[in-house]
């Protein structure tokens, strides 16, 4: 909605003969600009405007609207570096209780009665677009009353709003993907919200799948490629797991991050990619940095607009919301007030993705149209993985031999599915420990069992680690 309003916005403007136009926040930072080059993204540090005047208007927005939401300024007024821009006339109108609109005429003459009405209308305008965002989102993200679920809700519209990178952070399941969705949606660009499921591609693929590729670039690149940056232009492109890339490939996406500028792999062209850039992270990344796995550049730059997603045991509100828009995976069977008591009451630690799945199994565990309590604890059981079972699945074990033989790689088979809970952690480790024993203990040939590349091997050992995989481990530590 906002990006097409913006073109709207300047259309209006511009016919008024503005020199400059902007849109900054009650936290100072320039959102939007059209018009006069500026020299940073901030209200603090920022030339090319009247900085002393927009300071102003943080620092008295309650007086501001006891004013009327309007202030004008004439020459007589005007602070220094007006005076040196040669301004002649200019307008702030605070539009919410978070933003204003920043318009000044340059050397073009002082603003009319009716250039002024122009800017109202185009205030009231950007003011309906954010009420109506936020009316909208109250039946997506819980109950208003609610602090966690208000606070998630609050930062989706006001980031939908900015153009910065988003970096959204929290434990696996908390619903990353759907807050990343939900900032692409409301911010209203026209083109796909394409996601890059880092854990899923092997690195040797990553920059190719990410940037494209031509013809004849490597062993295997059959025809040109795109790549998922090209298929995301106009919207909104979204890193799933970014701590899982390698440092190689970090460095070229801070240069992307800074210049939106990118080159297919064999292509001596450089294109610009149009895209709104989000990423996701259930690790520490300060400790990545300091441990040398993350770029720390990198990293301050992500860390500019960045969001917690509170796991769903501090945000117990949602667990109806979250039942009610699942009833297609309840098949019109009806939950008991005992199951939905224990459904509120347990933790959760796999979070949003753990409940939809404890839900689906609830369904096929009940055996007529009611899912009674006993469903749910047995769902809830199989899906616990600090109470796993003594024995393992040799069935899912068998199954996941059969599709390595088949020729998927181990992301593909094993990987996804563990990191989406629908794989638990023994049977990983099962898996792991036939396929090690069958190439005597030796871990780097048992990644070329699992159809993993050389250059794999570093990243699987690192994970298995992290992830408490290891073969020779037979309980968790």
């Amino acid at each position: 909605m906002f990006e097409r309003l913006k073109d709207k916005i300047w259309d209006l403007l511009k016919n008024r003969e503005v020199s400059l136009a902007m849109i900054y926040d009650d936290q100072g930072r320039i959102i939007w600009h059209r018009g006069r080059e500026l020299k940073d993204k901030t209200v603090a540090g920022g030339q090319g405007f009247c900085r002393s005047l927009a300071l102003k208007t943080l620092r008295d927005k309650r007086e501001l609207l006891q004013e009327g939401c309007l202030v004008h300024y004439g020459n007589e007024e005007m602070s220094d570096s007006a005076i040196i821009l040669n301004i002649c006339s200019l307008i702030i109108i605070p539009f919410s209780d978070s933003y204003y609109l920043y318009v000044d005429s340059g050397t073009t003459g002082r603003f009319s009665d009716t250039d002024r009405v122009v800017f109202e209308t185009v205030a009231s305008l950007l003011g309906e677009m954010v009420e109506g965002l936020r009316a909208g989102f109250t039946s997506i993200q819980g109950k208003e009353e609610e602090k966690n679920s208000r606070f998630i809700r609050e930062r989706i519209i006001r980031y939908a709003i900015e153009e910065e990178p988003v970096l959204l952070l929290g434990e696996t399941g908390v619903g990353k993907n759907h807050v990343a969705e939900k900032i692409h949606v409301y911010s209203g660009r026209r083109g796909r919200f394409v996601i890059v499921h880092t854990p899923g591609i092997p690195e040797t693929l990553l920059e190719a799948q990410l940037f494209g590729h031509v013809k004849g670039a490597f062993t295997g690149a059959v025809k040109d490629f795109p790549g998922l940056v090209h298929s995301a232009q106009g919207g909104t492109l979204f890193f799933d797991e970014i701590a899982e890339i390698s440092e190689a490939i970090q460095a070229k996406l801070m240069r992307f991050i800074d210049t939106k500028i990118y080159r297919r792999l064999g292509d001596s062209r450089e294109y610009l990619g149009d895209v709104r850039l989000i990423f996701a992270s259930n690790s520490d990344l300060k400790l990545e940095v300091r441990e040398k796995r993350f770029r720390e550049d990198l990293f301050h730059r992500l860390q500019v607009i960045s969001l917690r997603i509170p796991p769903l045991r501090e945000r117990r509100e949602d667990i109806e919301r979250i039942i009610e828009e699942s009833q297609d995976l309840l098949k019109g069977k009806k939950l008991t007030s005992e199951a939905r008591e224990i459904i509120y009451n347990h933790d959760w630690p796999g979070n949003v993705r753990e409940l939809l799945n404890a839900l689906k199994r609830a369904r096929v565990e009940a055996a007529g149209e009611i899912i009674d309590h006993f469903a749910v604890q047995e769902s809830i059981r199989q899906s616990d993985l600090r109470d796993e079972p003594d024995t393992i699945d040799e069935r899912r074990v068998h199954k996941l031999h059969s599709m390595l033989a088949s020729g998927m790689d181990f992301w593909q088979a094993v990987w996804q599915p563990f990191m989406e809970r629908d794989l638990d952690r023994r049977a990983v480790r099962g898996l792991l420990k036939s396929v090690l024993a069958a190439n005597n203990g030796n871990f780097r040939i048992m990644t070329r069992a699992l159809n993993l590349p050389e250059n794999d091997y570093h990243r699987f050992m690192t994970l298995m680690y992290k992830y408490r995989l290891d073969p020779r481990t037979q309980e968790d530590p």
